[in-house]
């Protein structure tokens, strides 16, 4: 009986405590970084953000932009890349909610996966590019934008849907574990 009692009284303190937990509201007390931004930071080992400033002290200009882009390979290892913007960001550099510090500046970080399953919205629609023959000239074909059909249609369809494809031509600066550390340069 006496074991029962301090069970009870046990469990009443444990759920009490538990339901007397409140939520503790974090706030951003660096100025760099405003209320209005809303991103994932990306944080680097001191030695590999180095390596990548390095790089980017030999690249940057006012007259471009610099984005970084991770391709993860086969291997368990991550490329990177910069990427460099002459006449502005891309569409993906552009959209990404990733930023990589480096030094004092976020950079946009895309995946290269990004590309490989990204979809443009209108109107909240995802939409796609189709492609028939032109009825008049056999060897051209009509690219319109649609939007996506059911997935029952576009099976039925799936010649006709294309999906691009993005190649990176650049080589990667080095490669970094899943760590972050510098494994390949």
């Amino acid at each position: 009986m006496k074991k029962n009692i301090l069970q009870f009284i046990l469990l009443f303190v444990i759920t009490g405590q538990i339901l007397s937990c409140q939520t503790v509201k974090s706030t951003i007390t660096d100025k760099s970084i405003s209320e209005q931004d809303n991103f994932i930071p990306f944080l680097l080992p001191i030695d590999t953000e180095q390596a990548l400033y390095d790089e980017i002290k030999t690249l940057f200009s006012d007259k471009v932009k610099l984005g970084v882009t991770f391709q993860f390979t086969s291997t368990g290892a991550i490329d990177v890349y910069i990427n460099v913007f002459r006449k502005g960001y891309d569409r993906g550099h552009t959209l990404t909610n990733r930023k990589i510090f480096i030094n004092d500046t976020f950079y946009p970080l895309v995946f290269e996966v990004d590309d490989t399953f990204f979809a443009v919205a209108k109107g909240g629609f995802p939409i796609w590019n189709v492609s028939r023959t032109d009825p008049e000239n056999k060897r051209n074909d009509i690219v319109t934008e649609e939007k996506i059909p059911s997935l029952e249609e576009r099976k039925k369809l799936r010649a006709i849907y294309q999906r691009s494809n993005v190649i990176n031509h650049n080589t990667p600066i080095f490669q970094i574990d899943l760590e972050g550390n510098i494994i390949n340069q």
